[in-house]
């Protein structure tokens, strides 16, 4: 025989379901937040937002909505989810940030936004160990690197997990002459070598054949004879991968 329910126990059943209703329409909207703000869908944001969707809501690899914002190069909602107390410093499950997202496209406007929310400027991946600044430098986004140092970024961090490598041979390597000289113009230290073969950005660009970037790094005062662990140096490398070019500047600059 089934036993009716006493009034205190149908009242817990209901306030139980009623949470767990209320549970699952938290995480819709959650979810619905996290598309919106990929999409750069303002208004929906903000009925989301009213309807008290959760503003750190995560996506399977750890992604809020500020993330997908600085990610898509949506400033308006950026400072919307920042103003409803987004958090500033979470960390995807690969360790990435807001900030990270924003420097990697270029983003200025939401880089200082996330700056202004106190955005950890020196926050480092958990995957590559790189900072907003050295992902910034990697993607040549010179605005980006230009407003990170004004807030003083660390010019000279080290990425711990790609061999103690800098924001300067980031730019070296990939050739991104403006940003190798806002970086030198900001105190980076020309002569840093990585930790395994001991490169330095000069033998990056040299062997690269990138010769406005190696005279960037002559005007900055690299050294010229430096060697990696093999005793190679920035010449060797470059005549050896035939830029001639660069052995001549280098010659002319007063390698040897």
């Amino acid at each position: 025989m089934i036993k009716p329910l006493r009034f205190g126990s149908a009242l817990g059943l209901l306030a139980a379901l009623t949470c767990a209703l209320a549970s699952a329409q938290g995480n819709a909207q959650g979810v619905d937040l996290l598309t919106a703000a990929q999409k750069g869908d303002l208004p929906r944001v903000e009925v989301l937002l009213h309807a008290g969707a959760n503003v750190n809501m995560r996506d399977a690899a750890g992604n809020t909505p500020l993330m997908w914002a600085s990610d898509a190069g949506s400033p308006e909602i950026v400072k919307r989810l920042l103003a409803d107390h987004a958090d500033v410093n979470a960390k995807s499950a690969n360790g990435g940030t807001a900030l990270m997202n924003a420097a990697a496209v270029g983003q200025v406007e939401i880089v200082n936004a996330l700056l202004d929310a106190k955005a950890d400027i020196n926050a480092a991946s958990d995957d590559s160990g790189a900072t907003a600044l050295m992902t910034a430098a990697m993607a040549g986004e010179l605005g980006v690197v230009k407003a990170l140092l004004k807030a003083k970024s660390d010019v000279d961090h080290r990425s711990e997990k790609s061999q103690n490598c800098t924001a300067l041979m980031f730019a070296s390597l990939k050739g991104h002459t403006e940003v190798v000289r806002a970086l030198l113009a900001a105190g980076a230290d020309v002569n840093a070598a990585e930790s395994g073969d001991k490169v330095n950005s000069l033998m990056a660009a040299a062997a690269h054949g990138d010769l406005e970037t190696v005279r960037a790094l002559i005007e900055g005062k690299a050294d010229l004879n430096a060697r990696t662990s093999n005793s190679n140096t920035a010449l060797m490398l470059a005549a050896r991968a035939g830029h001639q070019d660069v052995a001549e500047l280098l010659k002319s600059a007063g390698a040897e």
